[in-house]
C-alpha cells in the first residue's frame, strides 16, 4: 500500500509526461508542415524550369547567321501550368496562384559584318519569262582608233612612219628599219601604204643588206674575222649555213670568195631567206627570219603581212606566173639538191631538149626546185622558180605553173635561198 505522500507526486509526474507529449506532437506537425511546404514550393519551381517559356522560332539561328524574328497573325499561346500532385497522407499548404505565363520575346543575335553570310536567292521553279528576267546591258562600245588627219591612218602608224622617215634623215638606218618594218606587218596598214613602206625599206637595205656595213645590234648580220685555218666552206658551215657561198663574195665586194685573207673581216647572215609570191600582183616579196608557224598559211582574214611575225621584208622582185592560173597555191620549201645554175631542160609537152648554155634555153640560167611543205603543196611535183630569156613575160601568166624572174633577180634569190629551210608561200 503507498504512502500518501506519494500518490500526488506520481500523478503529477504523468500529468507533466503528458503535457510533453502533446507539445512534441504538435513540434512534429508543424515541422511536417512546414517540410510540406518546402517540397510544394521546390515541385513548382521545377515545374516552371520544365516548362518553361517557348523560343521563337526566329531566335533559333545556325551558327554565325543573324536571322530577323518572324512576325505572324497568330497569337502566342500561352501554356496552361500542369496541376502540382500533392501527396495524400500529408496536409497540402495553400499556395498563391502563379500568374500566365507570357512567352519572352529573345532578341536576334548581332555577328559583326564579315561573320554575316549573304543571303542566296530563292529558287523557284517558275519558267523564266521576259517579265521577271533582268535586262541585260548593251556591249561597251570601244572606243574609237585615233588617226592622223594628215594621213589617214591610225595615229600609233602615222608616227611609226614619221620616226622611220627622221631616223633615216639622221643616219639611224636600223632605227627606220625598224620602225617602218613594223607600220608594214600592221594589219591595220593599208595596201596602198604598203607599197611606200616597201620602197623605203629596200633603199635601206640596200645598205643594211647588200653592203659589208654591219650595223651595230642588226639581228640579221653579223660580223666574223678570218682566222689562220679558215677555208670558204668551213667558214659557211659554221657562219653562213643559209646562204650560197656567191651571196656572200656579193655582200663582202669580194672578186674570189674562195680566198680568204687571214683577219679578213665578213659580213655573215644569222638568219634564214624566205620568200613570199602574190599572184594577184605578180610580186615575189623576200623576207629574213625565223621559219613560219604551222599555222601561218591557214586561211585567215588578216593580211599576209600581218601573220608574218619575226620577219623582216628585204626587198621585190616582179614575177611571170602559170597560164591559166596554173602556178599552184600553198606553202613549198626549196627541194633538197635541186639548186642549179645553167642547167639544162626539157620541155614536158613536147619532149624538146635544151642544152646547158643554150641561149635558147626558156628557163635561163638559174633553177630553184620545189616541195611541198604542207599537206595540201604535198602533191605537186616538178615546179619551180627559174630565169626566162623572154623578160616581156614578166607580169603575165605564160609559164607552165613556175614562178619567172628576170635573170638579175633569180641570182640573187638563187644565192639566199637555203634547200629544206627557205619558204616559199604562194599566195593569190
Amino acid at each position: 500500500m503507498a504512502l500518501a505522500s506519494q500518490t500526488p507526486r506520481t500523478n503529477t509526474f504523468r500529468g507533466g509526461n503528458t503535457r510533453n507529449q502533446r507539445k512534441s506532437a504538435r513540434a512534429v506537425l508543424l515541422a511536417a508542415g512546414a517540410l510540406l511546404g518546402i517540397t510544394a514550393l521546390a515541385v513548382v519551381a521545377v515545374w516552371r524550369l520544365g516548362t518553361g517559356s517557348p523560343t521563337p522560332a526566329s531566335a533559333t539561328t545556325p551558327a554565325g547567321t543573324a536571322i530577323a524574328p518572324v512576325v505572324t497573325s497568330a497569337p502566342t499561346p500561352t501554356p496552361t501550368p500542369t496541376p502540382t500532385p500533392t501527396p495524400t497522407s500529408k496536409p497540402t499548404p495553400t499556395l498563391t496562384p502563379t500568374p500566365a505565363l507570357t512567352p519572352a520575346v529573345v532578341p536576334p543575335a548581332v555577328l559583326p559584318p564579315s561573320a554575316v553570310a549573304p543571303a542566296k536567292p530563292a529558287v523557284t521553279d517558275a519558267p523564266a519569262s521576259p517579265a521577271n528576267i533582268p535586262p541585260v546591258a548593251p556591249a561597251a562600245t570601244p572606243p574609237p582608233i585615233a588617226t592622223d588627219p594628215a594621213s589617214g591612218l591610225p595615229a600609233d602608224i602615222s608616227e611609226l612612219v614619221r620616226t622611220g622617215a627622221a631616223l633615216m634623215a639622221k643616219g639611224d638606218l636600223l632605227g627606220s628599219r625598224f620602225a617602218l618594218n613594223k607600220a608594214l606587218l600592221d594589219a591595220r596598214t593599208p595596201s596602198a601604204e604598203r607599197e611606200g613602206l616597201r620602197r623605203q625599206i629596200s633603199v635601206l637595205n640596200e645598205t643594211l643588206v647588200f653592203s659589208p656595213t654591219v650595223a651595230s645590234n642588226d639581228p640579221l648580220f653579223g660580223a666574223y674575222s678570218v682566222v689562220s685555218g679558215d677555208n670558204i666552206t668551213k667558214v659557211m658551215r659554221s657562219q653562213a649555213p643559209f646562204v650560197d657561198r656567191l651571196f656572200l663574195g656579193r655582200i663582202n665586194k669580194m672578186a674570189d670568195v674562195n680566198k680568204l685573207n687571214v683577219g679578213k673581216r665578213l659580213k655573215v647572215p644569222r638568219q634564214p631567206f624566205h620568200l613570199i609570191v602574190h599572184k594577184d600582183a605578180y610580186r615575189a616579196d623576200l623576207y629574213m627570219g625565223p621559219p613560219l608557224p604551222p599555222d601561218a598559211t591557214i586561211s585567215s582574214t588578216q593580211p599576209i603581212e600581218a601573220r608574218l611575225n619575226g620577219w623582216t621584208y628585204i626587198r621585190s622582185f616582179a614575177v611571170g606566173l602559170g597560164e591559166s592560173n596554173g602556178t599552184p597555191e600553198g606553202l613549198f620549201a626549196v627541194r633538197p639538191n635541186s639548186k642549179l645554175i645553167n642547167p639544162e631542160w626539157i620541155n614536158p609537152r613536147d619532149r624538146t631538149r635544151f642544152a646547158a648554155d643554150d641561149p635558147t634555153n626558156p628557163i635561163g640560167e638559174h633553177w630553184i626546185g620545189l616541195e611541198g611543205a604542207e599537206e595540201r603543196t604535198k602533191t605537186f611535183a616538178a615546179y619551180g622558180m627559174h630565169g626566162t630569156i623572154h623578160a616581156d613575160s614578166i607580169g603575165k601568166e605564160q609559164s607552165m605553173g613556175c614562178v619567172r624572174m628576170l635573170a638579175g633577180d633569180i641570182a640573187t634569190v638563187y644565192e639566199v635561198m637555203a634547200e629544206k629551210v627557205s619558204h616559199v608561200w604562194i599566195v593569190k
